[in-house]
């Protein structure tokens, strides 16, 4: 029989919740008193008990065997199926691999915006601390003097300025990357549910 990716994964999520629920009310193994012929905690007598433990176990293992083939047979089509997300080819395994693993490279970008952030405001905060003491300086250094020494004042700021000025580091030429990583993902993330969407739609499977 043939059935579409699509109607086979929602097969699975069905037989998921039914082998829980099974395996739940199973009872494999019970004890009655000889006086009685009920077994304790039941309703049912040794042979009812009996038909039902075989019975619901039996019922456990067709339903783990029909799941074990359907995820199989999805398994194999994913590996060989391929589709094209923003402008790439994958195969449907390596798309839905690709969904996990992402967080990573989100993961990454948030690391990047937040330490530039946290850079940037400590080297603006810096400079501008640095800019205040500057002028407090020069304001010492020109006194009431009707007439200021313009070049001094000049050569003074500028050699202060180099002893305790601050620079960025930026070896990642870190907006490029940001910019970068967020078009990647934004890219991946707008396409791939979309994608995987239409392509368990039309892929068959035979089961």
């Amino acid at each position: 029989m043939k059935i579409s990716i699509h109607r086979g994964l929602s097969e699975l999520k069905l037989l998921n919740l039914r082998i829980d629920k099974s395996i739940n009310a199973l009872e494999p193994i019970g004890r009655y008193k000889l006086s009685q012929d009920k077994i304790i905690g039941t309703t049912d007598n040794k042979k009812e008990f009996e038909e039902r433990a075989k019975s619901t176990y039996d019922s456990i293992k067709d339903l783990i065997i029909r799941r074990d083939k359907i995820k199989r047979v999805i398994v194999l089509s994913n590996a060989m199926t391929k589709v094209m997300i923003s402008g790439t080819e994958y195969t449907v395994a390596e798309a839905i691999e690709k969904k996990e693993s992402i967080e990573f490279t989100k993961s990454l970008l948030d690391k990047l915006k937040s330490q530039k952030r946290v850079i940037t405001n400590a080297f603006t905060s810096e400079m501008e601390n640095m800019e205040y003491n500057l002028e407090e300086q020069i304001k010492i250094i020109s006194g009431n003097a009707k007439e200021q020494n313009v070049e001094y004042i000049k050569a003074f700021s500028e050699g202060y300025k180099k002893r305790n000025g601050y620079e960025i580091v930026d070896p990642l030429e870190i907006d490029k990357e940001i910019e970068k990583l967020e078009k990647y993902v934004d890219d991946f993330e707008s396409e791939v549910d979309a994608v995987l969407s239409e392509i368990n739609a039309t892929t068959f499977i035979e089961i």
